[in-house]
């Protein structure tokens, strides 16, 4: 409402059913109710009426209530807490004696809220931060974030990112030949995680077709020529090769589609570094149990044994309820004042039981050098507070049941262009970005989550599981790396949590209709006082939430920066033969300084002396003599095959060397968590842990020790972070009212822009064209519209075409005016020459708008003349300066800066050829071709868009003897348009606005414009739509007879099928 109104109470004890509502009544502060005298026309009697709290003109749109009351103070929208003067509170007493001034009265938009107090949108801010919140009815601190210890404990191997057809290596996104920046060849590699390599690392690459792996013993060793794209961004997901040709691995001629060819193969990468290839895995973190009840210590062979440690956790560290570990008692409170610069108040948590690591090893054996504060947002009670009445009074439910299920995934790249992505395997990513638990065609489809229904106490299914299944006091916590040579593991990707409120996800009519009224008839109209109730239902889907870091390291030991190597003995074995049926006697070719009982180690190699499956450990029974020895039969091997399979043996060379059985001497140098150099050599490596205070620490801090303890102190910056904040994951709600799209308005007003709206402005508006013709960067600085054209020609670095077009603000200018475009030519930064040319403004109300843009749309809009490049100018700059000048191949045609009737551009439409005036006279031999090309730029917000269609086939020149300036080109029968918008007009029409000229006609009738899809049985239909050329941009459809084509218009799913 435009002005707040001073609600007053009723008089005596009577009741309304409309009270503080738009029919209520004005009231005096007494109570009675304010008359005034009518005359409903100049014949009928004054009347009094009760005059309503309200008149028409009080009462804001939906859109205009938005704009006006909903602020941003510090990142948290909300509203001022409006109010009027409480006029009561200046009497005392009626004339009846009664007292007024103590109760009923609202002066306030909240009456329980100060006056001008700012108050956020719920959920709000105080169901955010890490400081709890006292329930007074029951009489407990409730916590908004649950906290817990965790460490690595297990590994996984199952997520398609890493693993597929036989291959534990990184899947790439996509491959693409390129022209590198200095004109080679090159393969740019998109990579669906970050990828861990750096300029000069050599990686081995796998790739299939389908289910079949082409590359299983033979992959192609490659090395990176530097990482990021070819503009140097995103330089964890993408990297270039050069200096090789995947085309011939794959037997790919076909160089006009070769990356099209391309996408039909599956690539997966592996870091090598010497000979020693990295493997991937998932770590899974578990709950440090709290041992403050223990009654047995924890050994090594214990935590080493995952069987004998869920053992030793339910004798030792179970909580009382005899499922989940004994938490770790810990205190949550504000840190005094302090508060970062949003006003956020920060916190501090603070472990109180003793946390004892000794002797805890993650999955491979190894001791623990880190541990993890894991954060789960609480959700306590959503599941009862959404069911009933009855469950909603539940004790369970806590103040955080407002937000709903959550769950788990990996922080991935979101480009704008992956929202068109075909890529098949985009959704087995558990990219955190596109998870949501709706399932509904007006929204992408969710992203599969590594994580379901995650509480502190872990979660009920993971990635790789069909059904439910508990995994108690267990993460998924990170995606790293390991390689041997290394002796580390490296994190490429680290697990995010996602959450949202509850109600955007439930698909229940109780929370799904938003109604509200708005008044048709008032006091002062000739008809009674009335409202009408708008409804609007299905408005709470809205499948973007929140997602935040989940896991944050504590680091308590270092790893040495030195690795420490020792190597294995391997007895080389001259026979094996039976000595009773369970024992075997082996002989070996040098003394063998074993003993009764030792253990030594049987392992199985391939060609290649690489150990292969699990080693065995086998006794020694019996010394026989200094090269003998007796040992048991191992099971699962017959006597026969194992004497020979033990033996040595020679090749054709008459070279001796062990059969595919090995015997070796333990060195009890080596740790037991050591890793072997799997070459053949026997070498083992590892890396010694460093304790706090180690003088060789690099990065392990000091921490303080006292009372047997040290204390651990740890800054953690804690982020929550929209989903799809640039709407790139198709999670935007469109229907009415649809998610906010704004900007910042007079300092902190938040304007509310309705999606259509905003999309109808860019595409209009010159200052923000989002749709010129031929791929330019648009920068848009104050006055000037900023184009800058850099083009690549051999002989150059850099070709710059510049034009800087003065514009003011939307309405200044008259139909008629002549404004002047300057326009730049240099090469290498020194200017060739200067050009001018006049430009016509056009002041446009567009024929397909919406009916209320016809009241008040007025937009610039300036259409320069066409200025061609001076390629002669170039030439001859060139011969000047001593660049190796060539015959241009190409000829590059600009058209205008908007398109219009102006293009110099004639279609001859009997003939199906389109003819192109050159402003020079270029002279072409016959047999030349040449290709007309198109490039758009869709400047966005945020992030420039590039697509390239080329729109002209390589056609004949039409060779003429005076005049040798006209290329005739051959029109293809079809060539790809993208949608930009779908407008539907008053008259049920639907207007087709593109990203670029459709080249019809402007005005003609009868253009044919043809949408293909798949239907569910398979089947590709082709529909054909017709309809008039309104402009150059647009096609206003006649007719739509398909109903599911109509159905993607209404609904605005155009971009994903058009």
């Amino acid at each position: 409402m435009k002005n707040f109104k001073n609600v007053n109470p009723l008089s005596g004890t009577s009741g309304r059913n409309d009270f503080n509502t738009l029919t209520d009544t004005l009231r005096y502060s007494d109570g009675q109710e304010v008359k005034f005298t009518k005359r409903f026309n100049i014949d009928s009697a004054q009347t009094n009426i009760t005059k309503h709290l309200y008149d028409y003109d009080d009462i804001l749109s939906f859109t205009d209530t938005i704009n006006e009351n909903l602020i941003e103070e510090n990142g948290w929208f909300g509203f001022t807490n409006k109010m009027q003067i409480d006029s009561r509170k200046y009497l005392t007493t009626a004339t009846d004696g009664s007292i007024f001034g103590n109760s009923l009265d609202i002066n306030k938009i909240i009456n329980i809220n100060k006056p001008c107090e700012f108050i956020d949108m719920y959920p709000d801010r105080s169901l955010y931060y890490f400081n709890p919140k006292y329930n007074k009815e029951r009489k407990r601190l409730e916590y908004n974030w649950h906290v817990c210890l965790t460490y690595p404990y297990d590994v996984s191997y199952k997520h398609e990112t890493i693993n597929g057809n036989g291959v534990n290596g990184i899947l790439c996104f996509s491959i693409e030949k390129n022209i590198g920046l200095t004109g080679e060849d090159i393969y740019l590699f998109r990579t669906s995680i970050s990828h861990g390599l750096k300029p000069g690392d050599t990686f081995m690459l796998y790739y299939s077709k389908g289910n079949i792996l082409m590359t299983d013993n033979d992959p192609l060793e490659m090395t990176v020529k530097d990482t990021g794209d070819l503009d140097g961004k995103y330089k964890k997901q993408f990297f270039y090769c050069a200096d090789y040709n995947i085309l011939d691995e794959l037997s790919i001629n076909d160089d006009d589609n070769v990356n099209e060819h391309l996408k039909e193969y599956h690539f997966r990468i592996k870091k090598l570094i010497g000979e020693i290839q990295s493997s991937y895995y998932m770590r899974l973190f578990k709950k440090i149990p709290n041992l403050k009840r223990k009654t047995e210590n924890l050994t090594y062979d214990v935590a080493s044994d995952k069987e004998k440690m869920e053992d030793y956790i339910r004798r030792n560290a179970l909580s009382d309820d005899g499922k989940t570990m004994l938490p770790f008692s810990n205190e949550i409170y504000q840190l005094g004042f302090a508060s970062n610069i949003y006003t956020d108040k920060q916190t501090e948590v603070l472990f109180t039981d003793k946390v004892d690591i000794t002797n805890l090893c993650d999955a491979f054996g190894k001791p623990v050098t880190e541990v993890y504060l894991t954060v789960v947002k609480n959700n306590a009670g959503y599941k009862e507070w959404y069911s009933s009445d009855v469950e909603r009074r539940k004790d369970t439910v806590e103040f955080s049941h407002c937000f709903g299920k959550v769950s788990s995934g990996f922080n991935l790249l979101n480009l704008k262009s992956d929202k068109y992505s075909t890529n098949e395997y985009d959704l087995l990513y558990s990219d955190v970005h596109k998870i949501h638990n709706i399932n509904n065609s007006a929204f992408a489809a969710s992203s599969k989550v590594l994580e379901d229904d995650i509480s502190i106490n872990g979660s009920k299914k993971w990635y790789w599981e069909d059904s439910p299944t508990e995994h108690t006091d267990i993460f998924i916590g990170d995606l790293v790396e390991y390689n041997v040579a290394e002796v580390k593991e490296t994190i490429l990707e680290e697990v995010h949590h996602r959450f949202n409120t509850a109600q955007r996800e439930l698909v229940n009519p109780a929370w799904s209709t938003l109604k509200w009224e708005e008044i048709a008839t008032d006091d002062y109209d000739n008809d009674p006082f009335k409202t009408n109730e708008l409804t609007v239902s299905d408005c709470n889907l809205r499948p973007e939430g929140y997602y935040y870091k989940s896991h944050h390291r504590v680091a308590v030991k270092e790893l040495s920066k030195n690795i420490q190597q020792e190597s294995v003995l391997t007895l080389s074995v001259t026979d094996a033969v039976r000595n009773t049926d369970k024992t075997v006697l082996v002989t070996v070719s040098s003394f063998h300084n074993t003993y009764e009982e030792d253990l030594l180690t049987l392992c199985e190699i391939n060609n290649k002396f690489k150990v292969v499956g699990e080693c065995k450990q086998l006794c020694v029974r019996k010394i026989v003599t200094k090269s003998s020895f007796i040992i048991d039969l191992p099971s699962g091997y017959t006597m026969t095959t194992f004497c020979n399979q033990l033996k040595e043996i020679k090749n054709k060379n008459n070279d001796t060397f062990n059969g595919c059985l090995v015997l070796r001497k333990p060195n009890y140098i080596i740790p037991t968590y050591a890793d072997e150099v799997n070459d053949g050599s026997g070498r083992f490596l590892w890396r010694e842990t460093n304790n706090v205070g180690n003088i060789d620490n690099v990065q392990l801090e000091e921490y303080p020790f006292t009372n047997g303890c040290f204390y651990v102190e740890k800054h953690i910056d804690f982020f929550v972070r929209r989903q799809d904040s640039f709407g790139y994951n198709g999670l935007l709600h469109k229907d009415f009212p649809n998610d906010v799209v704004g900007k910042k308005k007079k300092e902190n007003f938040y304007e509310y822009v309705d999606v259509n709206e905003k999309k109808f402005k860019k595409f209009m508006s010159c200052c923000k064209c989002g749709t010129n013709p031929f791929g330019l960067n648009v920068e848009d600085t104050l006055s000037f519209f900023n184009l800058k054209i850099e083009k690549e020609f051999k002989g150059i670095e850099k070709f710059l075409y510049e034009v800087h077009v003065i514009l003011d603000n939307p309405g200044d200018f008259s139909i008629g005016n002549i404004l002047e475009i300057s326009a730049v030519y240099s090469i290498n930064d020194e200017v060739i020459k200067t050009a001018v040319a006049t430009v016509n403004y056009e002041g446009l109300k567009p024929k397909y708008a919406i009916d209320f843009y016809n009241d008040y749309w007025v937009e610039d809009r300036v259409v320069p003349s066409f200025i061609p490049f001076d390629l002669g100018s170039s030439s001859k700059f060139l011969d000047e300066k001593g660049y190796a000048v060539t015959k241009f191949k190409t000829y590059i045609y600009r058209f205008p800066l908007y398109p219009t009737i102006y293009e110099p551009v004639i279609y001859q439409n009997k003939d199906g050829y389109a003819y192109f005036t050159l402003k020079d006279k270029i002279s072409f031999s016959n047999g030349d071709t040449a290709r007309v090309s198109n490039t758009i730029t869709l400047i966005d917000d945020e992030t420039n868009y590039f697509d390239n269609n080329t729109f002209f086939k390589e056609g004949e020149l039409l060779i003429e003897d005076e005049v040798k300036n006209i290329v005739k080109i051959k029109i293809p029968e079809y060539y790809e348009l993208s949608v930009h918008t779908v407008l539907k007009t008053i008259d049920n029409s639907y207007n087709i606005i593109f990203t670029q000229p459709h080249y019809f006609p402007k005005g003609s009738s009868g253009n044919i414009v043809y949408v293909s899809y798949t239907d569910l049985s398979g089947v590709t239909k082709k529909i054909e739509l017709k309809g008039v050329a309104d402009t150059l941009n647009s096609i206003r459809l006649t007719s739509i007879t398909d109903s599911i084509v109509r159905s993607w218009f209404d609904n605005n799913e155009y971009d994903t099928h058009v």
